[in-house]
């Protein structure tokens, strides 16, 4: 093959890369923008209940090249008699910020209460 065809092939090959790459961060940008509707809509016309942290964890990953510490907390709520747990990843900041038993704000449309968001989603403390 001559230095034109391989030229054409590295352009085309470029070409179908960059434009997979622009559409997976439109993917992106619509799924964070329906994400951001969903909460609000839960904020807007759900309820709010209040559940309290009962556990902290922090895990290392040693398995990468630059060693990583992932934070989490597990908070419960109730909701017409019934208890609900989650786990949440959260920033090594929320992390440290959060006292034991603190109270969380449980916000969810009655009709799913395990589709929530937390004063913890929202960056509040």
């Amino acid at each position: 093959m001559n230095q034109f065809w391989i030229g054409m092939l590295v352009v085309l090959v470029g070409g179908i890369v960059f434009a997979f790459a622009i559409w997976e961060i439109k993917q992106f940008i619509r799924q964070d923008k329906q994400y951001q509707k969903e909460q609000e809509i839960i904020l807007q016309n759900g309820v709010c209940v209040e559940g309290r942290i009962i556990k902290y964890e922090d895990a290392f990953s040693a398995g990468t090249k630059v060693p990583l510490t992932y934070y989490h907390v597990m908070y419960s709520y109730e909701y017409e008699g019934k208890t609900y747990m989650r786990e949440q990843e959260v920033t090594k900041e929320i992390y440290l910020a959060l006292p034991d038993e603190t109270k969380v704000s449980v916000h969810f449309l009655p009709a799913d209460p395990t589709n929530i968001v937390t004063n913890i989603d929202l960056g509040i403390r």
